[in-house]
């Protein structure tokens, strides 16, 4: 049943003309074909941002947006990183820096604020899990610590990510504490 399943996977890729890249993010990435009315029509997508959370209780649906935006902040942030193969040198018309888009410049900038809002350690765990699809263990066997603590602290930068984009309301543990220190606002 499963040789089945990859099977028909694997046609449909092939009809949609995709190749499996295993440099692209650890090649853990699940790519979906969503069916037009011709094969040149097939589009691939990331999906399932719900299985990079382990129980299915705390897949909440600002979780899911908050990791769709980081990634979709990290396509834009990090575009042209990557060598692609150049037979002629372009010519940039852009009115930005040199060779940078005004889009990477725009993504750099708010990747600068999300850092600066969740942190460094945070950020570090959103875009080896989201990004580049690693595992709790790979990350382990990387020093980055214990796997169940890095899963807690994975589901804190989710929400401190949501928190930034307003997915998701302010902890409850910040509005006492600012109650508490903040009393006459």
């Amino acid at each position: 049943m499963l040789r089945r399943a990859d099977a028909a996977k694997a046609s449909a890729r092939k009809a949609a003309e995709l190749e499996i890249d295993p440099r692209t993010a650890a090649a853990q990435r699940e790519i979906s074909i969503s069916n037009a009315r011709d094969a040149s029509g097939k589009r691939g997508s990331l999906t399932d941002y719900g299985m990079l959370i382990r129980n299915q209780s705390d897949r909440t649906g600002p979780r899911i947006a908050a990791m769709r935006a980081f990634d979709e902040l990290c396509h834009c942030a990090f575009a042209g990183l990557l060598p692609e193969p150049r037979f002629e040198p372009g010519v940039d018309t852009s009115a930005g820096l040199a060779g940078v888009t005004d889009a990477r410049i725009a993504g750099l900038a708010e990747m600068q604020r999300l850092t600066r809002r969740i942190g460094d350690e945070a950020q570090a765990l959103m875009f080896h899990r989201v990004y580049e699809r690693r595992t709790f263990t790979w990350m382990s066997g990387q020093g980055f610590g214990d796997e169940r603590a890095l899963a807690i602290l994975f589901l804190s930068a989710v929400d401190a990510t949501a928190r930034f984009y307003k997915f998701s309301e302010r902890s409850k543990s910040v509005g006492i504490m600012e109650e508490r220190l903040l009393p006459f606002n």
